[in-house]
């Protein structure tokens, strides 16, 4: 199993394009494993990536970095935790920026865009944990 699974975060990588710059918002999908109870629901997980599409577009437009570092290289990683109803649990910076500014405004784009959609109807377990990794670099 976590041959599918390396194979499905790499995947669902994606890259978000804002207007004038170029944001990855590289997410690691839910751990089907712990997250799900039954193996009908751990062995598809093709419906994580319209659901994992969608929060991304919500989370970029949430993502925004004081003025002072916005031209600094950012990238940090955040872990959050997802109910059924789409509430967010927890959250919190796993792999610091190295600039509190710009970890306080990763965090706070999951928290301003919480609460999320509820988690698909395919989805069995009670919640899941997913990690994003922020990176405001330009090409």
């Amino acid at each position: 199993m976590k041959k599918i699974f390396l194979l499905l975060v790499i995947m669902f990588s994606m890259v978000v394009y804002a207007e004038n710059d170029t944001f990855i918002i590289d997410e690691k999908l839910p751990n089907l494993d712990k997250a799900a109870t039954d193996n009908e629901t751990r062995s598809n997980s093709s419906y994580w990536g319209p659901y994992m599409r969608d929060l991304q577009q919500r989370v970029k437009r949430n993502w925004i970095l004081p003025k002072e570092v916005s031209q600094k290289h950012i990238v940090a990683t955040v872990n959050f935790t997802v109910d059924r109803s789409g509430r967010l649990l927890d959250c919190k910076i796993t792999k610091s920026s190295g600039i509190p500014e710009a970890d306080k405004a990763v965090k706070d784009a999951i928290e301003k865009t919480a609460p999320f959609r509820p988690l698909p109807k395919e989805f069995k377990g009670y919640s899941t944990p997913i990690e994003f990794t922020f990176d405001n670099t330009q090409y």
